[in-house]
């Protein structure tokens, strides 16, 4: 089975976490932290059963992002009702599908609904040892991570996907249940990337990650579109813990993370996705990038010049392959080499150049179907 994914989420430089960027008046009371919680909720209603998970979202997004804008606050609390939506849904579908736990599920959903985690937790725990099968026990692994990410535990998350994994891996028989594996390994990696880029945090999920990614990579018997997949999870999951890293744990993310995205545009090239090989570009490009952002604060010296060109060549393949079929990814990459340009040197042509990817942007979003 092989899941055919376009590579966009590397496609443009973009901060961690929400950033202070704005008018005083936006920031204003922003590190207060009991009177910010109160505006996030004041169009919630006290009396309502929604109440609770809203002031946990409200008062977690507060403490986790002090410095924010109220807009991205809310935006931030919208992303965690979401994410506890979704944990509260699969832990009810739990129930239904499978009879012998469903008290277990019910109960764990209440809880979750109510904000009370670690009661969740146990009783997804007994449903998990209960003597129920290995589909079953992946099922509940998968909610317990879930839950996990609502509450910001990435690592606990990441290390209930790698359980979940490891009982799916006890079911596959063929190569069909085999990739259904690494499916589910890829969407667990992209599931953290994504808590790390909405939420931040310390990156200190990315030891789970890797372990999940190189499962997928130690199997080779599949299409040579998937092998060049999972090497773009693993750049991409390297890409998004090393914005969170320190200095020089960052920069050996970023190297890694060009390795995995230069391996990824290798399989894709020798398979004949050459849409998929820019994207690969584009995130070789990005890694390099971010080396160079962080290398002075780590090292104290300028980045090397190779590093910079080297960046900008992958940005500039990838437009050549993006003009014509992919506009929109052209316009982002564009913006990626200008924000690089200035980086590296500054003046009026390098902003130009990524203005005229936004200019590119607002063209697009105004007339969608004419591309």
């Amino acid at each position: 089975m092989t899941e055919r994914n376009s590579y966009s989420k590397w496609s443009e430089v973009r901060p961690a976490v929400p950033s202070a960027a704005g008018t005083a008046a936006d920031n204003e009371d922003s590190s207060d932290y009991a009177s910010r919680v109160e505006k996030l909720l004041a169009y919630d209603d006290p009396g309502s059963p929604e109440y609770v998970m809203a002031r946990f979202a409200a008062e977690t997004v507060a403490a986790e992002v002090p410095v924010a804008t109220l807009e991205e606050h809310e935006a931030l609390m919208e992303a965690r009702l979401q994410d506890a939506l979704l944990a509260q849904e699969a832990a009810e579908d739990l129930g239904m599908t499978d009879t012998a736990i469903r008290a277990q599920a019910e109960a764990a959903a209440s809880a979750l609904r109510e904000g009370r985690f670690n009661d969740a937790d146990s009783a997804l725990s007994v449903a998990e040892h209960s003597g129920v099968g290995n589909a079953t026990q992946a099922r509940v692994r998968s909610v317990r991570a879930e839950a996990a990410l609502v509450r910001s535990d990435v690592v606990g998350a990441a290390e209930h996907y790698i359980a979940a994994a490891g009982s799916l891996r006890a079911l596959e028989t063929d190569p069909e249940s085999q990739e259904e594996t690494m499916l589910f390994r890829s969407r667990a990696v992209a599931r953290l990337i994504r808590h790390a880029d909405t939420f931040g945090g310390d990156g200190g999920w990315i030891d789970g990650a890797m372990e999940l990614c190189n499962a997928n990579i130690r199997y080779q018997k599949t299409h040579v579109w998937n092998q060049g997949a999972r090497q773009m999870d693993a750049g991409s999951a390297q890409l998004s813990a090393g914005r969170l890293k320190a200095e020089r744990e960052a920069l050996d993310l970023f190297l890694g993370a060009e390795h995995s995205f230069r391996i990824a545009s290798w399989h894709f090239d020798e398979g004949g996705f050459p849409r998929d090989w820019a994207a690969a570009q584009n995130g070789r490009g990005l890694a390099q990038a971010h080396f160079c952002f962080r290398y002075k604060e780590a090292t104290g010296k300028p980045p090397p010049e190779e590093s910079w060109a080297a960046a900008e060549d992958c940005y500039r393949a990838a437009m050549d392959v993006h003009m014509d079929a992919r506009p929109m990814q052209w316009a982002k990459t564009r913006i990626n080499l200008g924000y690089l340009l200035l980086h590296r040197a500054g003046g009026s042509r390098e902003a130009k150049l990524g203005r005229t990817g936004c200019d590119g942007l607002l063209k697009i979003a105004a007339a969608p179907r004419k591309l």
